[in-house]
């Protein structure tokens, strides 16, 4: 699996995208080096792409992984977007978009 993140200050913009299997762990792994970057702003928009991604995570692991998001993000004011695509990227930007 390959998750990297690119945080664009000037367009208030935080891009991650996931290559490859992709499980819960790899999801909160990135979320953290995220929220770690010193241009980190909880004021940005974020785009999560998971198109290219082969999501390992069962349907009950999906919630889990949006309430530890929501915890990390809490009070932010940015908009957030979900690129998927497959059955379980849909309900995670499903879940997401609650």
């Amino acid at each position: 699996m390959a998750a990297t993140y690119l945080i664009l200050p000037a367009k208030r913009l935080i891009i991650q995208r996931f290559i490859g299997p992709t499980g819960a762990e790899e999801i909160k792994q990135l979320m953290l080096r995220v929220c770690a970057d010193p241009l980190f702003d909880n004021t940005f928009h974020t785009l999560m792409d998971f198109t290219r991604a082969v999501l390992k995570v069962g349907i009950a692991e999906v919630s889990l992984i949006c309430d530890f998001i929501f915890s990390l993000t809490k009070g932010a004011t940015g908009s957030a977007a979900i690129v998927a695509s497959g059955p379980l990227g849909t309900a995670l930007a499903m879940l997401f978009s609650k």
